[in-house]
């Protein structure tokens, strides 16, 4: 992780926080011998950079690669025509005749390739994770969200073409790559990933794209989102990843307590949210007053896991929806924040929502 060239937004967020943990940490009494620490922070750092980086693909096969060759090849696509991103907003894309859609999205047919050479990579371990002394790069939102909407135009133009199967196709690498990006083991890539992925939920769930779409279209929607429901995990490696990363940009010589302290604490944390969101939840508020590093890590663990544990939830539902559309039995899955997601069919009508206290947002009818 050491050497890595990043992207200045990310690098600004990320000192700006750090700066905030390092005056704030100047108070703590929190001590530890250096030599300690430092085993701790090395032990951190192999045991995330060990990731193996496996998972399915959404649909097809797998090919051997690295997932993120083809998504950095689309990034610097999309990064050198500074004009797609405002054609792509929904706004200005409703705007546009049916040929000018077309001629949009074929104009960037080679981006798309990237960005499905990728998704279908055997191996996706991005750029905080793989080692080496060449320069790699972490996307930002605004890129990511590019490709998205970029995904998204060319699925309304592949059924307006009457090919719904390849329009799902082309909405699952997109959803794979958004998956990508959210487990990288930094919070913020987290945040963006996850937040790609409910924007092509949303988009999923729209009746110009769902309903649209023909029984076999459906159903490898259906699978594709049961591939990602079963390889999201409820937590990732980011809440210990941001230690690291902030290590990587500072010499943490003297300071090796305060990042001992942070891992020690982000454990805490996990081991709250692997047993449910009502744990994690009043953990992180109990700590949120609790010293300087309990509350730098509580307050963007907050938001980070249940920013995921929403995420989670969204692909459920679009998943029950999608198999009660194709008449299917309705699965019966857990709610990330506790007991199990709810249904109800009335005069032909079905809805589909979230226990949490704010499931407004977290609630599908179809």
């Amino acid at each position: 992780m050491n050497g890595r060239i990043i992207a200045a937004g990310l690098t600004a967020v990320a000192l700006a926080v750090w700066a905030e943990f390092w005056i704030l940490s100047r108070t703590t009494s929190y001590e530890v011998d250096p030599l300690v620490a430092s085993a701790r922070i090395e032990a951190e750092r192999a045991r995330i950079e060990a990731r193996d980086g496996r998972r399915p693909v959404l649909y097809g096969e797998s090919i051997a690669g690295e997932a993120w060759e083809g998504y950095e090849a689309a990034f610097a696509l999309v990064e050198a025509d500074e004009d797609l991103e405002p054609q792509l907003f929904p706004v200005n894309r409703a705007e546009l005749t049916p040929e000018e859609l077309r001629q949009l999205v074929d104009s960037h047919a080679q981006t798309l390739a990237q960005v499905r050479r990728g998704a279908h990579c055997e191996r996706a371990r991005g750029p905080m994770l793989r080692p080496g002394p060449q320069p790699l790069r972490v996307p930002g939102l605004v890129t990511t969200r590019t490709l998205a909407n970029l995904a998204v135009a060319h699925a309304l133009s592949l059924i307006a073409d009457e090919q719904p199967v390849r329009a799902v196709e082309t909405l699952l690498d997109a959803v794979q790559l958004g998956r990508d990006v959210a487990n990288e083991p930094v919070m913020i890539q987290e945040m963006m990933g996850c937040a790609v992925l409910d924007l092509l939920l949303a988009e999923i769930a729209s009746p110009q794209i769902f309903d649209a779409l023909t029984a076999e279209a459906r159903t490898r929607l259906a699978q594709g989102l049961h591939v990602l429901d079963e390889n999201m995990p409820r937590v990732g490696d980011s809440i210990h990843g941001d230690v690291l990363f902030l290590a990587d940009q500072t010499d943490i010589k003297g300071m090796e307590f305060d990042y001992f302290a942070r891992l020690e604490h982000a454990d805490r944390v996990l081991a709250a949210a692997r047993k449910s969101w009502s744990v994690c939840d009043t953990f992180l508020t109990e700590n949120d007053d609790a010293g300087c590093v309990p509350i730098l890590v509580s307050r963007a663990a907050h938001s980070v896991i249940k920013q995921r544990l929403w995420t989670i939830a969204r692909i459920r539902i679009q998943r029950m929806a999608t198999e009660h559309s194709l008449g299917w039995d309705v699965p019966e899955l857990a709610d990330p924040f506790g007991g199990t997601l709810q249904h109800k069919i009335e005069d032909g009508t079905a809805t589909f929502w979230s226990n949490h206290p704010e499931a407004e947002g977290l609630t599908l009818t179809r």
